[in-house]
């Protein structure tokens, strides 16, 4: 009775109806933030746990453990890496509006290995350290720990500009789908090394140059050797001389450095992996015949 009593006074009804219908709104609105931020925690969680687990450079920086789970998650650009191992031959790009250049190589390597069976290169391919060794030039070569290594290249003339540079390069061992062992580089770091010849008045720092090194090595389809890819691309910014100089002038001489490049790596490892696998082979031998 008094609910009723209450009900037939006007000016309660109207009292308590906008109260309701304020509190749908504070409720509604709090509800609203409350998915938003729902949604912002999870967000939160999947970053979060993606950097936690995904911190494969850190160790190169000091960090305290570098197994190959962590290298095989090292591949920063999975588009870019695809897209220079993909590539064959010259590669050649060059921007007159923002007078920037990019130019590389990507060469495939096709080694037979004398007298070896499957079973043993792909035992030689799981030892990341031992392939890792025989893909360059032993003098021009420095391990840095954590399978990381400093390629220094050859000096490189590039019209007025000379360089000296060195890559460092993360190497690795994974499976690929089918089980077999891939052995995979990747560059984390370079120094161009620049000098500019005299008289040029150009401050090195300005060219900004960047080097990318990619490479792969696994087992040949006929089982009797290796094969895979490496290549590398250099781009940066050109001084404003050279912009003024025909693009084909440009692009044969970042042809010839390309060449020098890729004829020297692919040299290195032919001679490297066959005179590196014949010790393994050995080894191999002496260990079964025991």
């Amino acid at each position: 009775h008094s609910y009723s009593y209450l009900r037939s006074l006007p000016f309660l009804a109207l009292y308590f109806i906008p109260t309701f219908d304020l509190n749908i709104d504070v409720t509604m609105t709090i509800c609203k933030r409350n998915i938003k931020l729902q949604k912002m925690l999870v967000l939160f969680t999947v970053v979060f746990s993606f950097v936690n687990t995904s911190n494969a450079f850190a160790p190169i920086w000091g960090g305290s453990s570098f197994g190959r789970d962590l290298a095989i998650s090292a591949t920063r650009d999975k588009f870019k890496r695809a897209k220079i191992l993909n590539r064959r031959g010259q590669h050649f790009d060059q921007d007159n509006w923002k007078g920037t250049i990019e130019f590389g190589y990507t060469a495939t390597l096709q080694t037979s290995l004398e007298n070896a069976k499957s079973e043993t290169i792909l035992n030689w391919l799981e030892d990341e350290t031992l392939v890792a060794t025989s893909i360059w030039d032993k003098e021009l070569m420095k391990d840095l720990g954590k399978q990381v290594y400093r390629l220094q290249l050859m000096t490189l003339q590039f019209v007025t500009i000379q360089l000296a540079p060195s890559v460092d390069v993360l190497m690795w061992t994974e499976r690929d789908a089918a089980g077999k062992p891939v052995f995979k580089l990747e560059s984390v770091g370079y120094d161009p090394n620049v000098q500019i010849l005299p008289g040029i008045g150009v401050d090195a720092k300005t060219l900004g140059i960047k080097i990318d090194v990619m490479g792969e090595l696994r087992l040949s389809d006929d089982g009797k050797g290796l094969s895979g890819e490496i290549g590398f691309v250099s781009g940066g910014s050109l001084p404003p001389p050279m912009r003024l100089m025909p693009k084909p002038a440009i692009q044969a001489a970042t042809g010839v450095i390309n060449k020098t490049v890729s004829d020297f790596a692919v040299r290195s490892f032919q001679k490297g992996a066959k005179e590196n696998f014949r010790k393994f082979q050995r080894a191999q031998g002496q260990e079964s015949a025991v």
